[in-house]
């Protein structure tokens, strides 16, 4: 039953879901034409190589993938987002505007890898305190859906301001009873969390030889007892090599694991700091 919980997060089921992403959609008549459209809309949950191509060329796509945004087309519209957030660009946070579920649902998902004063504002409209708190009525959709990305991207920010934002999620989570799903139970555990992002996400040196060994080390989001025998992934670099995707997996059982996105920029030292966390599967 938790897993069909954890699966109602919005990217789990929106994005990243091959259900939603598969199929063949017809654009003609559209402006977006050519390689991009082509490529996100061969790109599915499972499609690496796909996915790879697009970092790693994702900055001279923009325009293109940016077109996207104004697609009628959920799929195709969150694929657009998902790419531009992941290469990080800035106009990721104009294409999360008008996302949505099926439902019609609106999910609070992050906006870029560094959180403006702007972003904090509109995060904390939207987890203000709900009148059904007073009385404890407080229902399952009274919570916004919270995409595990913005979990961690607080994490990641680590200040004040943002592990107040983070125990906001948690206290509405648990009062409209989502505390279960991906994004909210990040937000429960956002101390402990923050204590181990902050020593271990910045300044990674990456020697080539030790790599792996570096990045299992840095794993903060899976079980302490799973990160000696995660599995590392080098899934593409930008063309500037300032930013890195990698796949960061761990498996519990035959029918247990998780497998994350996980993006590295390099900072002024010329050593890489974690940008951001995205889930990819879950089993």
């Amino acid at each position: 039953m938790r897993e069909i919980r954890l699966l109602g997060v919005v990217l789990a089921m929106f994005l990243l879901s091959g259900t939603l992403l598969a199929g063949t959609r017809d654009h003609q008549g559209s402006p977006l034409q050519g390689d991009t459209v082509r490529l996100l809309t061969q790109w599915n949950g499972d499609d690496e190589a796909v996915l790879a191509s697009l970092f790693a060329s994702g900055d001279t796509r923009i325009k293109d993938v940016v077109e996207a945004c104004d697609s009628q087309d959920m799929a195709l519209h969150g694929e657009a987002y998902l790419i531009l957030y992941l290469i990080g660009s800035p106009e990721a946070r104009a294409c999360v505007t008008g996302l949505h579920t099926d439902d019609g649902k609106i999910a609070a998902l992050a906006p870029a890898d560094s959180l403006t004063s702007e972003d904090f504002e509109a995060l904390e409209h939207l987890f203000r305190r709900r009148t059904c708190e007073q009385n404890a009525s407080c229902k399952e959709e009274d919570a916004p859906l919270v995409d595990e990305s913005l979990s961690y991207a607080l994490v990641l920010d680590g200040s004040p301001r943002a592990m107040t934002l983070l125990g906001r999620v948690a206290t509405l989570s648990k009062a409209c009873h989502t505390e279960d799903l991906i994004g909210s139970d990040v937000a429960s555990n956002s101390a402990l969390l923050r204590r181990e992002a902050q020593s271990k996400t910045r300044h990674l040196s990456l020697q080539s030889s030790t790599f792996e060994s570096q990045v299992r080390e840095s794993a903060f989001f899976i079980p302490a007892n799973a990160r000696s025998d995660a599995g590392v992934k080098l899934l593409a670099r930008n063309q500037t090599d300032t930013r890195m995707l990698l796949e960061v997996s761990y498996h519990c059982g035959m029918l247990c694991g998780s497998g994350y996105y996980v993006v590295l920029k390099k900072n002024s030292a010329g050593t890489w700091d974690y940008a951001l966390i995205e889930r990819a599967w879950i089993s």
